[in-house]
């Protein structure tokens, strides 16, 4: 945690503020461009739904359907331009956590515990991005081996896990300091 003390020195509030609002910006353009590059994929099933499905069979009927009545093109482009959402939103999440645990600077513990959703707002992205070269590595969407499915699966699962930890962590700890700040 030393690296995010580090960091956490490095910028101002006013910073983080401005990298806030950037990274809001960012992660709701790259989100607008994911979704029309899946729409024009004619990807037809939920995203959290293919990426939890630890199926390399349900994948397949998934990129059948795209290659037939679609264009699996957009697909993978709608995967590229997911890495810039990745940063955005990895972006986002740290910044948030960074500044929460400046806010709690007499409270250790919570200060604490924001440096580590900051920290797992590094790890979720990480494991998004890998999620997503399994994607778009696959030599051939109709026969790749089911394992590689799974692992999918596994990036994904750790990704959510995390992003949900942290959003509500943090939004747990927002209305922890803002009941302290109130004296409620």
């Amino acid at each position: 945690m030393e690296f995010l003390n580090k960091l956490s020195n490095k910028f101002s509030n006013k910073s983080l503020l401005y990298l806030i609002i950037i990274s809001i910006l960012s992660t709701f353009l790259t989100y607008y461009l994911l979704n029309l590059s899946l729409q024009l994929s004619g990807d037809i099933i939920n995203p959290i739904m293919s990426q939890l499905s630890f199926s390399g069979e349900f994948l397949k009927n998934q990129y059948l359907y795209m290659i037939n009545y679609g264009n699996i093109r957009f697909y993978i482009i709608a995967q590229c331009i997911d890495y810039a959402f990745m940063i955005s939103y990895g972006i986002l999440l740290i910044s948030i956590s960074i500044l929460l645990s400046k806010k709690f600077e007499d409270n250790i513990k919570w200060k604490k515990l924001c440096q580590y959703f900051a920290f797992f707002s590094i790890i979720a992205p990480i494991a998004d991005a890998f999620e997503n070269l399994l994607i778009i590595t696959l030599y051939s969407p109709l026969t790749f081996p089911n394992w590689l499915a799974i692992l999918h699966s596994i990036f994904a699962l750790i990704k959510w896990s995390l992003l949900i930890i942290v959003i509500m962590g943090l939004l747990i700890s927002a209305i922890f300091k803002l009941l302290i700040k109130y004296k409620i």
